[in-house]
């Protein structure tokens, strides 16, 4: 069993149905430090327009963050089990190699060419993952942090208030022409879990076990 002893803080958050929803900011914003390097988003069904834009929020949150802190490499990994464009999972490619469909077209509507000398999006297909979590690798003051915030329904969070149907494997366009201002909260609960390293090198042990074991479920000790 994969155990740590590490844990500073737990909070969790209890987010009521149907109302007006605000933005991912006020849920996870708090969770971005002063310097992001690494995020990985697990989260098995990614499918329909409306869930990907979820991940069409949560990188715009990302890039947000990231680009109101000092410019530092960042490295992105989202897991998942789906088959949009599961032959590409490096898109530091050219534009026209990437499918219209696919999640790096969703990653290259929210970071710039310039941004993506610095930012590597990877999808990672795992037929088996069913849970869903964020967690980054960050700095707080002169504290490393590791945030893994569980999420009981993932990025699904919200539903359009107008009843409207996107189908499965629709493209980041119909993803593009939702309207935030339809959007309304589903009932679900957000879990955060912090840790808390004083050094660099443990913290990055600490999040290379944790996606380890997203990719493969082989708990490796990080101490």
């Amino acid at each position: 069993m994969f155990r740590c002893d590490r844990a500073q803080l737990v909070e969790a958050i209890m987010l009521e149905g149907n109302r007006q929803f605000q933005g991912l900011n006020d849920l996870f914003g708090d969770c971005f430090g002063s310097l992001v390097s690494e995020v990985i988003i697990v989260d098995p069904y990614i499918k329909t327009a409306i869930q990907q834009n979820g991940l069409l929020m949560m990188l715009g949150l990302i890039r947000d963050k990231w680009a109101n802190s000092p410019p530092v490499p960042l490295k992105i990994t989202l897991i998942t089990n789906n088959d949009l464009d599961m032959e590409v999972t490096n898109f530091h490619a050219h534009e026209n190699d990437i499918r219209e469909d696919s999640y790096g077209g969703i990653f290259e509507h929210i970071f710039t060419l310039h941004d993506r000398n610095l930012v590597k999006f990877k999808v990672v297909e795992i037929r088996w993952v069913h849970d869903r979590s964020i967690s980054l690798l960050t700095k707080m003051d002169e504290t490393y942090t590791v945030f893994q915030v569980k999420l009981g329904k993932g990025l699904d969070i919200t539903f359009c208030r107008c009843g409207c149907r996107y189908p499965r494997g629709a493209s980041h366009q119909d993803v593009l022409q939702i309207d935030p201002n339809n959007l309304r909260t589903r009932m679900c609960e957000i879990t955060k879990l912090h840790w808390q390293f004083t050094e660099l090198v443990n913290a990055t042990k600490f999040f290379s076990a944790l996606l380890t074991y997203y990719k493969s479920g082989i708990i490796r000790p990080f101490y």
